[in-house]
């Protein structure tokens, strides 16, 4: 029992502190959702569109995912695009600008995806480790001073494949600006590039980079990308954890249950003790009354 009592109080601790890394982690979590619920880090055009309009099928970010390592190097490449107001008609499209006009709510940008987007002629075709969602040659590529193509580290819903490829068809990751500029030096004139920090360096030779003001942060809660990104793993990690709660409650239980077992065992036992304490004293009376009877013959 002492031993049960033991295991018990560790198991009570473990329960408290998974419950209160789920609190915590709950909470953050609603934080997130929060913010990613009044689209935090949109223009104000961008909101009012897709809150008001019945013919937006989302933005362009909802339509995407991008491994943390690269949410900085997207986000900038993309830049404004990254709020694009998604539509499938150009009629909605013109009636959402319309809206937006009349009622004096700000501006934004808004894509039909049933205009046929036209292939670039001049776009490159990438094929084995270049090809699109191979992220773990991304990565050992530009760990060796390479380039990645940009689509190559997004995952993407299939109606924005054909505007993704229009937007970063010809957009590269690299791991630094100096690459970067060796690359458009050494046969890749006309592609745009962008570095893991953020900096950019267009086809037009333009460079533009600097302090972003905590937008380089990929864990940032303005992060578009980002913020997607946390969201997914809170939820996760809120998942194990609930796993985690409900095994300590099981052990809990099955040691409390073995606790109550044990105790009955023992009261039963010191039942039985008492039983043979009392015969033991009525067999010792009785003896003593024979021992006297047995001097007095």
């Amino acid at each position: 029992l002492r031993e049960l009592q033991n295991e018990l109080q560790q198991s009570s601790v473990e329960q408290d502190h998974f419950l209160q890394l789920q609190a915590e982690t709950r909470s953050r979590l609603t934080v997130l959702e929060q913010l990613e619920g009044s689209r935090e880090g949109f223009d104000a055009g961008a909101v009012a569109a897709l809150r008001q309009s019945r013919s937006v099928i989302g933005s362009l970010a909802d339509r995407i995912r991008v491994p943390e390592q690269f949410v900085v190097a997207v986000e900038n490449a993309l830049g404004h695009n990254l709020q694009l107001v998604l539509t499938e008609q150009p009629e909605s499209a013109q009636e959402i600008i319309a809206d937006l006009s009349a009622n004096k709510t700000g501006r934004a940008s808004v894509a039909a995806l049933a205009i046929q987007q036209q292939p670039d002629e001049k776009q490159l075709a990438f094929e084995g480790e270049l090809a699109p969602n191979a992220n773990g040659a991304a990565e050992k590529n530009l760990e060796q001073g390479q380039i990645v193509h940009a689509l190559s580290v997004i995952q993407f819903d299939a109606p924005v494949e054909k505007l993704l490829k229009s937007l970063l068809g010809r957009t590269f990751i690299a791991a630094d600006l100096p690459t970067a500029t060796a690359q458009i030096q050494n046969g890749h004139a006309g592609c745009d590039f962008v570095t893991l920090k953020g900096d950019l360096l267009s086809r037009h030779g333009i460079y533009t980079g600097g302090y972003l003001n905590g937008h380089g942060n990929p864990k940032a809660p303005a992060s578009i990308l980002g913020r997607k990104n946390q969201i997914a793993e809170l939820q996760s990690e809120l998942a194990e954890i609930q796993n985690r709660i409900a095994e300590a409650s099981k052990k809990r239980g099955a040691l409390l249950a073995e606790q109550t077992e044990l105790q009955a065992t023992l009261q039963q036992a010191q039942t039985e003790l008492r039983e043979q304490e009392v015969a033991i004293a009525t067999r010792e009376g009785e003896f003593n009354a024979l021992q006297n009877s047995s001097r007095i013959l």
